[in-house]
């Protein structure tokens, strides 16, 4: 699951099964492509290299690179101590309830602006119809 930057979840598993670009990964990540190159010298990320020597990431490295951006980006760790975490058990548990919390805000945040659509209640808790005033 990644991009929470502007709220859209992407999910992997629903990705295509081929080999990615180093812009196309750093895109799906939300970084730029140097993070994803300062990331491999610190971890086991290892992507295909080309003849030409670029990069192409796979689905497992995808699901490697999740892990460090949770690691680093979201948990705030350092590079050596997320890259002596990633095989921690407990760090696939930390994700998938991520994960489920994620399904659930979405499921609220759908609810609530039906709930506001129904009864014209804006985002922000007022309404969305101009009330009359008393003259």
């Amino acid at each position: 699951m990644r991009k929470e930057r502007n709220g859209q979840r992407k999910n992997i598993e629903s990705l295509p099964s081929r080999l990615y670009t180093i812009k196309e990964t750093a895109a799906f990540f939300g970084v730029e492509e140097h993070v994803l190159r300062y990331w491999e010298k610190g971890t086991s990320l290892s992507p295909r290299r080309m003849p030409s020597g670029s990069r192409r990431y796979s689905i497992d490295d995808l699901k490697l690179i999740e892990r460090i951006y949770y690691l680093v980006e979201v948990r705030g760790m350092t590079l050596q101590a997320a890259a002596e975490q990633l095989d921690h058990p407990d760090l696939d548990v930390d994700l998938e309830v991520r994960e489920r919390l994620m399904k659930v805000r979405e499921r609220l945040t759908s609810l609530r602006d039906r709930v506001g659509e129904t009864y014209g209640i804006g985002p922000e808790g007022g309404t969305t119809e101009s009330v009359p005033r008393d003259e």
